[in-house]
């Protein structure tokens, strides 16, 4: 969230005639880096498309990293009941042959 500020800040001193305040800036860069994009301030100037493709990737990449912790932390509780089910198969398929051995023995 700091760097968004900060981005915006940035892109509203770059970019002056589109971004008239800081909090043009930071609506700006909340709505880029979430990916909404809406279109109703975007930079015109080369330094101020600079910072937007930085952005744009650093947004896409923190969307990416979020659903993947919160995929991580789904496929990690179903897998935990798998291995508990796993657990417990081998345990009773090595008593079933800790038995098969002393009747064998």
């Amino acid at each position: 969230m700091f760097l968004t500020i900060l981005a915006g800040a940035v892109e509203a001193e770059i970019d002056t005639g589109d971004f008239k305040t800081f909090w043009d800036g930071v609506w700006w860069a909340v709505a880029t880096v979430t990916t909404v994009g809406y279109g109703d301030i975007y930079p015109k100037t080369v330094g101020g498309r600079a910072v937007a493709m930085i952005v744009m990737l650093v947004g896409i990449g923190f969307i990416a990293v979020l659903t993947a912790t919160i995929s991580s932390y789904f496929v990690k509780s179903d897998r935990s009941d798998e291995h508990t089910a796993l657990v417990e198969a081998l345990a009773r398929i090595e008593a079933d042959l800790a038995e098969l051995k002393t009747r064998l023995g």
